[in-house]
């Protein structure tokens, strides 16, 4: 993957063709460059039964007849490294062991015919391993980390920077509402977390997801314990209130707007709520902070 070539939004894929085109309707609105629609599969079931939904491969295939030439529509893949049934108790090697395997030569064919590959990890251990060794994968989404699995000793952070400094050509995706797991009844141990993980990977590289802001590419370096204070004040429900609006104000004070990519869960959105959020975060608007 292009570090050129970036993307303006990722929209999960729920297998309605209507919502999807909607969706990408929207980003056609916004302004946007292109669209991620991105296909999620637990592991077990791509080593298992070697294939992806039919129907998201014909509806990535009709958006783009249908809006490719205002909009760039790409295939994502996230592979899943948990399953709420089966893998519950394993052990975190044999996770990993059967994720090197789905990674493995033999699985690349069923891989090629997505244009970004990411993998959502649950572990220090899983992030140290996909910098090392899934060269395959071009975005690490750091998601549902237990707190028994954040504890950040000297060598793990060593280890970690040394496997981030030889593979500096990943983007790392680090969703803040999963973080909440982590937290219990505050949110310091959390934003603590985010800020180390995020010191580590270095700013130029980190997807921070939170609700409402789908993604935040970060171009310059920023306050990230202030803007990590910003999205932990968000509903867990819905994160459409002032305090996004507030996010949004202070990194354009910062004068960095026009550094950063900004896109929505426009999904989740209602009318009213778009039209005050997009002229904060449209082209024209971002022109004209530059001016």
């Amino acid at each position: 993957m292009s570090r050129n070539n970036f993307w303006d939004c990722s929209l999960v894929f729920t297998n309605d063709f209507t919502i999807a085109a909607n969706m990408v309707r929207e980003c056609i609105a916004l302004k946007y460059h292109g669209v991620l629609l991105d296909c999620r599969r637990n592991y077990t079931d791509l080593i298992e039964n070697e294939g992806v939904n039919n129907d998201y491969l014909k509806a990535v295939k009709k958006l783009q007849d249908l809006y490719g030439s205002q909009i760039q529509i790409k295939k994502r893949i996230t592979i899943e490294t948990e399953s709420k049934s089966k893998l519950k108790d394993n052990n975190p090697d044999e996770t990993i062991i059967k994720i090197t395997k789905l990674l493995s030569t033999q699985k690349l064919k069923l891989l090629e015919q997505f244009d970004l590959i990411s993998i959502s990890i649950e572990s220090i251990e899983e992030l140290i391993k996909c910098c090392n060794e899934w060269k395959i994968v071009d975005l690490i989404n750091i998601n549902k980390f237990k707190k028994k699995n954040v504890t950040m000793n000297t060598l793990l952070i060593q280890s970690l920077r040394n496997a981030i400094k030889e593979n500096n050509n990943k983007f790392f995706e680090i969703s803040l509402q999963s973080l909440l797991s982590i937290s219990d009844t505050n949110n310091y141990f959390a934003i603590q977390f985010f800020h180390l993980i995020a010191q580590v990977i270095g700013p130029n590289n980190i997807i921070v997801s939170s609700g409402a802001l789908q993604s935040l590419y970060c171009r310059k370096p920023l306050d990230l314990i202030q803007l990590t204070t910003f999205c932990f004040k968000s509903s867990q429900k819905r994160c459409i209130e002032k305090n996004v609006y507030q996010m949004i104000s202070v990194i354009k004070n910062r004068r960095l707007v026009q550094d950063c990519i900004w896109s929505i869960q426009i999904d989740e959105m209602s009318n009213e709520e778009k039209n005050k959020l997009i002229p904060m975060i449209s082209s024209e608007a971002v022109q004209e902070k530059s001016v």
